[in-house]
């Protein structure tokens, strides 16, 4: 036998012993069940117990109470369910979801749709020359946090610095 065709039939031999083993597990076998570890009243509940089977013609208008540009953000960033519909909701006690808006003009500025207090976070401090979340690398200056989802970012590391408690709204949006 040409030593090249047996050659050739031990490399097919071999290849295809390697693709047996990494075919995919019977199909028959049935997956774990996924448990949501955050289980929380779902804000946004469906009216129909179907969904549609088209995207509809428009937007489906959120309760009020929530704003959408940070409850679809919250979660990409790491926030838990409940986080999320939590700073939802502070969003909305703070700038009813307006995005551009500065407030506390009498105690420093806040910023954007969280309202995040530029003395505190975004301006320079005796602990943070620069600013905190200049320093953490979150913004380059306090009219950033006009953009919802960097004012998401950094409302990430406010809570991890100091809790939601750092928004004066927090009480009414545990109650609301």
């Amino acid at each position: 036998m040409n030593p090249l065709i047996s050659i050739a039939a031990s490399g097919a031999a071999i290849v295809g012993a390697v693709g047996l083993s990494v075919l995919p597990p019977d199909s028959s076998a049935t997956a774990p069940a996924i448990v949501d570890p955050y289980p929380v009243e779902d804000p946004f509940p469906v009216e129909s117990p179907q969904r549609p089977l088209a995207a509809p013609q428009t937007r489906e208008t959120l309760p009020e109470g929530y704003c959408p540009q940070v409850f679809e953000t919250a979660p990409l960033v790491g926030f838990t369910k409940p986080e999320t519909v939590l700073l939802s909701r502070i969003a909305w006690l703070e700038s009813r979801c307006l995005e551009d808006i500065l407030g506390d003009l009498d105690h420093g500025v806040s910023y954007g749709i969280l309202q995040i207090h530029g003395p505190t976070w975004c301006k320079p401090s005796r602990y943070w020359p620069d600013g905190y979340l200049q320093a953490k690398g979150v913004i380059d200056t306090c009219e950033d946090l006009f953009d919802p989802a960097i004012s998401v970012i950094a409302a990430a590391f406010i809570v991890k610095e100091g809790g939601f408690e750092q928004w004066s709204t927090y009480a009414a949006a545990v109650n609301g």
